[in-house]
């Protein structure tokens, strides 16, 4: 009777495969969960989805007004050309266009396929373009490029998954900077109230104004004061 088992060295390195996935998921959720700046989770979650499918090139955006109209805005790489950091892509515009325009997964075996590619010296490459979104909204653009061989459903599915968390990572750098600029700005106002509080005359409420809020040019002031005469007319004096 013929033995339809697999060899053994192939049961190994499946299980082998398995356990390292499970080793690069269980960092991206532990460095997801210890820390608040953005810039270095997400280079952890796209370098660790690249080593999970084993790519060679990625890409996350974050998407950016510009004049009006959403772009994405490059905010970190792997292994891509040190100009693609930074650049905006518009609606249309490359593979982050591409998904930005359809707002849904968009998967090329062969990049060049793109209306308006951007990047010549990947042309023959497979991609994936995989929207980040948080709710309906998208705010983000996850990009994995791999060399010689083309995407499977599996990693369609894993990437879908990193944008998620790519999304948790976003939105909770996002609150925890609004929460800084709120604590901010409590602070700023409880300094001044405290100052005008302790002043003794009108320059020196002017001058703990004026300290407080105006300094480093954050804010635009101008004040203005007035008297008014016998006849109840104001006249401006300062």
């Amino acid at each position: 009777m013929k033995n339809s088992s697999p060899p053994i060295s192939t049961h190994n390195e499946g299980i082998s495969d398995v356990i390292r996935r499970a080793n690069i998921l269980q960092r991206v959720m532990s460095t997801i969960s210890s820390g608040l700046e953005l810039d270095p989770l997400l280079e952890s979650i796209l370098e660790s989805a690249v080593k999970l499918i084993e790519a060679t090139h990625g890409t996350i955006g974050l998407v950016s007004d510009r004049n009006g109209k959403p772009v994405i805005r490059t905010v970190t790489t792997y292994n891509m050309p040190d100009e693609e950091l930074g650049a905006e892509m518009a609606s249309g515009i490359g593979l982050a266009g591409k998904v930005l325009l359809d707002k849904r997964t968009v998967r090329l075996d062969r990049y060049g396929a793109l209306e308006q590619p951007t990047l010549q010296g990947l042309s023959d490459h497979s991609v994936i373009g995989i929207p980040i979104l948080w709710g309906e909204e998208m705010i983000g653009f996850f990009g994995i490029v791999v060399e010689s061989r083309q995407f499977t459903d599996h990693d369609v599915e894993t990437l879908e998954y990193f944008a998620q968390y790519a999304a948790v990572a976003i939105h909770n750098a996002n609150l925890f900077k609004a929460n800084q600029h709120a604590l901010e700005e409590m602070h700023l106002l409880y300094k001044t109230s405290q100052r005008i509080g302790l002043s003794d005359d009108v320059d020196g409420v002017i001058d703990a104004y004026l300290d407080q809020v105006a300094t480093g040019g954050k804010y635009v002031c101008n004040i203005c004061l007035y008297e008014f005469n016998e006849k109840n007319e104001r006249t401006e004096v300062i």
